[in-house]
């Protein structure tokens, strides 16, 4: 509220007309300006008083104003507590309530809580902001923080105690009573009562006998162990410890006292239940536990699966195993009629892995592989599933995925929606169960261990599974999805379809409400391994203990199931790291080298390169990726599918490789092709002629180019670390690509890979044909060539024709190094030999003028001496040989045509010989007899030529 202040006096204004009158006097001295003094005065006190009256007005608005809000909050308020009063109620009903509805609806919880015990005034959950400033907005607070009219709640676990007239207290009694044993699902908790016939109307409950949780006595007696409901006529009469006592004074009127909370120490109405209509609650109760199979009989601490009779199979229609024990005796679940799909929750050590484990293999025990598959995913490495991997039932034990298998699994599972959505059609069916007997196709289960570590790292699959469990029922396809923490981790299109549900032990109340609604599986003691709470769609929990399969059981199942047929895979195996060439099927046409995996198929296809069709083909690979070995591999299948001596591998010798680059680009550009198909094979295409001379690594990249072509009848397979390093021309030029191992997964895409299927870890000859997972296969032995290689001189390089010089024949040389052919031509006998100078002029070298005539006759010089003596080659051009000892620069200066000599071997003391015909051979200079030492200060680039070693 406003405070009311006091208008001030207006001082200025009623000082300033007097002085400004006076100034008006001294300058005027005028009577009359005198009088303006007086208007100081006068407008001073009309401010105050109006300034008062505003005042006035002013209060009395804030103060209407106020007490409209005040009304409003207070309208407000009874709102809000009516609303409050109202869901309060909702949430704990009316005791006529809970006597009317249908018996055990309240049975979702393991204990019950406080208990109702009448209706009073409570603290309300309504809070008002701001501070009162008056008794009014005081009286307005307390009203607001009281709910009036609401239940009066107390634990029993912690005692009740019942004081008054004995026909009252227990009245008062057997209402609580009744409200527990119609919120605390039977098998749970058990309920003693005294022997008397005040009690004889609740040995009908379903909770009667069993052992730990509520206990009602009359006197001081306490139990050991668990909650209490106590009755008495005075209060001293009350065994100790209980925290809440009830002081009935009359059908209407009680008093609460709770020991360390006084301030809910009240009156209040308390709620009452007569003998006859307990007696009518409890045997209601009874009913409905005897239907639902619940009752008061202590779970077993362990139940082996074998001593477990399994319900028997009604063709499609059923998928019924028995996995434990409830209160009413073995507990079967159906993933047809309760499913499709199960959703099991359970932390570490709660024994979800063996229950699993016993489900599945009390499927595997009722049904054929015939009628069930199974897919068993486990990501904490596969041995949960390790026990039941070799039954015919199971296809597939997937454990810990990358993301290429992952994306395998997709392609495989929407392959099988795929499949089967066909079997449907092709039958004239919309439902797996109206499926004829005669049509074989399985129901599949398809088992996830730790499902939230799958969808966390593949998203991918969660939205797969997501589809899966929309149409799975129609397709016979059912999931079984296990998880630690499902609260957030499960997809709510799945749990919307899981209607089975599962939870053993968890460690947060939170997690047992994603499963089964309530919170009894986080109250699971950890010394209880196997014990669960199932709700099997009907929203009324049940508690069981789940079987434990022995390994003794397990063997005899694996015994028993040995000779069925195995159910059709769904889920092959990933492609073996290493597969012999004779394992893979035989082809109609072309040469089969691999194995692909093709999961949208379900199935295994060979790789398949077919020559005339698919042209030359290029392995790409980082080094260690298999490329040699792929080369080898297509060698032998072509030799297999050609016949022997059809494939042709590259020499490493210079001279060889350009010998048969040559003939087979010839034969392409003539046309001329054999009849049968011969393959040639360049191992690092990228950097085989890297070390040529210029011109000659240009006409072998042009012949490369010819032989692409495949006219000729040469097909090209080759392998390159780098294909970018290769021409556009010969890249373009091979149609089939062969991608091996990459060393990133951009660098695949570049090559036009699928990234999709990359992985850092593929062992050699692991990559992909035509955009699917490809093993290639290894060869046992390498095909025979169809061109012998040439036998190796001692030198280590292909035998050559050694040089003959002919007697009476004249020899143009052509040198790089005339001091070192010079010291070679030295050493043959009956040579004369001639130098030709820089001038062109020719000088007989010293030593060699005594040869007998008739022999033959040399005469060396470098270009430049046979350019200044081109006469001297011209009048021996047409009668003469010309020898060349040196480089393209030599040779050009005695052969004038554009022709490239063939390519010598490095190192290999070889030349060209040409004929007066002009035809070109390779000659070898003959061994030396005498060795070359370095000198320690060499005076040229020949070195020093020491003395013959022999002598």
């Amino acid at each position: 509220m406003s405070s009311r202040k006091r208008t001030p006096f207006p001082l200025l204004a009623t000082l300033a007309p007097i002085v400004t009158a006076g100034l008006l006097y001294a300058l005027t001295r005028s009577p009359l300006a005198l009088v303006f003094a007086a208007v100081g005065p006068v407008v001073g006190l009309a401010a105050v008083l109006d300034g008062r009256r505003s005042a006035r007005r002013q209060l009395r608005r804030e103060q209407r104003e106020r007490a409209e809000g005040l009304r409003a909050l207070a309208d407000e308020i009874a709102h809000r507590h009516a609303a409050e009063h109202d869901d309060v109620w909702r949430r704990a009903a009316e005791l006529e309530t809970v006597l009317a509805e249908a018996a055990g609806a309240r049975w979702t919880s393991a204990r019950a809580g406080e208990l109702v015990l009448g209706r009073g005034t409570v603290a309300s959950a309504l809070r008002i902001e701001g501070e009162p400033v008056d008794e009014g907005d005081r009286a307005l607070l307390a009203h607001a923080w009281a709910l009036a009219d609401a239940p009066i709640r107390a634990d029993p676990d912690v005692g009740i105690g019942f004081v008054g007239p004995t026909f009252l207290a227990r009245a008062a009694a057997r209402a609580a009573v009744i409200r527990w044993a119609s919120t605390v699902r039977p098998g749970v908790a058990g309920l003693r009562l005294p022997e008397t016939d005040a009690w004889a109307w609740g040995a009908s409950l379903p909770h009667h006998g069993a052992g730990a949780g509520i206990t009602v006595v009359e006197g001081e007696q306490r139990p050991d162990s668990g909650g209490v409901i106590a009755v008495a006529r005075e209060r001293r009469a009350l065994p100790p410890g209980l925290r809440t006592v009830v002081e009935l004074r009359s059908a209407r009127r009680a008093r609460i006292e709770v020991l360390g909370a006084p301030e809910r120490s009240q009156e209040f109405v308390p709620e009452l239940l007569g003998d006859r209509q307990a007696g009518v609650a409890a045997h209601r109760l009874a009913e409905t536990a005897a239907r639902s199979g619940l009752g008061a009989t202590p779970l077993p601490p362990r139940v082996d699966l074998a001593t477990l009779s399994q319900p028997r199979t009604a063709g499609r229609a059923r998928l019924a195993a028995a996995v434990g024990t409830a209160s009413g005796g073995v507990l079967e679940l159906d993933l047809v009629r309760q499913g499709p799909h199960a959703l099991v929750g359970g932390t570490t050590g709660s024994g979800k892995s063996e229950f699993l484990l016993a489900w599945l293999a009390a499927l595997a025990t009722s049904y054929s592989p015939a009628a069930l598959a199974m897919l068993l995913v486990d990501f904490k490495g596969g041995a949960a599933f390790q026990p039941i991997a070799g039954l015919p039932h199971v296809v597939g034990v997937v454990t810990d995925l990358d993301e290429a298998e992952a994306l395998r699994a997709v392609e495989s599972l929407r392959a099988e929606i795929r499949q089967r959505e066909r079997r449907l059609r092709a039958s004239g069916v919309r439902d797996f169960v109206e499926l004829d007997r005669s049509v074989e196709l399985p129901r599949l289960v398809i088992v996830v261990d730790e499902y939230q570590a799958l969808v966390e790292r593949f998203d991918e699959l969660g939205r797969l599974f997501a589809d899966l469990a929309a149409r799975g029922r129609s397709l016979g396809m059912h999931l079984i999805l296990s998880t630690q923490r499902p609260n957030g981790s499960v997809r709510e299109q799945i749990t919307a379809n899981c209607r089975l549900r599962v939870c053993l032990r968890v460690l947060h109340a939170s997690d047992s409400r994603a499963v089964i609604g309530v919170d009894d599986a986080a109250g699971i003691p950890p010394t209880f391994p196997g014990r669960a709470i199932v709700d099997d769609g009907t929203a009324r929990p049940q508690p069981f203990q789940s079987a434990i399969a022995d390994p003794v059981h397990l063997e005899l199942l694996r015994a028993g199931s040995s000779g069925e047929r195995p159910a059709k895979r769904t889920w092959l195996d990933p492609l073996p790291a290493r597969l012999q060439l004779a394992e893979l099927e035989p082809v109609g046409e072309g040469v089969a080298f691999g194995l692909l995996d093709v999961p949208e198929q379900q199935r295994r296809l060979n790789a398949v390169w077919r020559p005339e069709s698919d042209g030359a083909m290029l392995v790409c690979g980082a080094p260690g990726s298999g490329r040699s070995t792929a080369l080898r591999t297509i060698a032998a299948a072509f030799a297999a599918r050609y016949g022997p001596h059809r494939v042709i591998r590259l020499s490493e010798h210079r001279s060889e490789a350009w010998d048969t680059l040559t003939a087979l680009a010839q034969a392409a550009e003539t046309g001329d092709a054999s009849a049968t198909p011969q393959l040639l094979m360049v191992d690092g295409v990228d950097v085989r002629f890297r070390a040529w001379p210029d011109e000659y690594r240009l006409a072998a990249v042009d012949q490369l180019a010819t032989i692409l072509d495949g006219a000729g009848g040469a097909f090209l397979v080759a392998s390159a670390t780098r294909p970018a390093a290769l021409s556009s021309e010969i890249r373009d030029g091979f149609r089939s690509l062969l991608l091996l191992r990459q060393p990133s997964r951009g660098e695949l895409a570049q090559l036009g890979g699928d990234p999709t299927l990359w992985r850092s870890d593929e062992g050699p000859g692991a990559g992909q044909w035509r955009g699917l997972r490809l093993q290639v296969a290894l060869a046992e032995a390498p095909p025979p060539e169809a061109v012998t290689p040439t036998a190796l001189s001692p030198r280590g390089h292909p035998q050559v024709p050694e040089l003959v010089l002919r007697d009476g024949v004249s020899h143009a040389l052509v040198a790089r190094n005339v001091p070192l052919v010079l010291a070679r031509l030295s050493e043959l006998s009956g040579v004369r030999i001639h130098r030709l100078t820089s001038t062109g002029a020719v000088e007989a070298v010293p030593g060699t003028a005594d040869s007998p005539p008739g022999g033959a006759e040399v005469i060396v010089g470098d270009a430049e001496g046979w350019a200044a003596g081109w006469r001297v080659w011209a009048e021996l051009k047409h009668r003469g040989v010309a020898i060349v000892d040196g480089g393209l620069a030599e040779f050009r200066a005695l052969y004038r045509g554009r022709e490239l000599p063939p390519l010598l071997d490095r190192a290999a003391a070889q030349g060209w010989r040409i004929a007066p015909d002009g035809s070109i051979e390779r000659f070898v200079w003959p061994a030396r007899r005498f060795q070359r030492k370095p000198p320690s200060k060499p005076h040229n680039a020949t070195g020093t030529i020491a003395h013959d070693a022999r002598t």
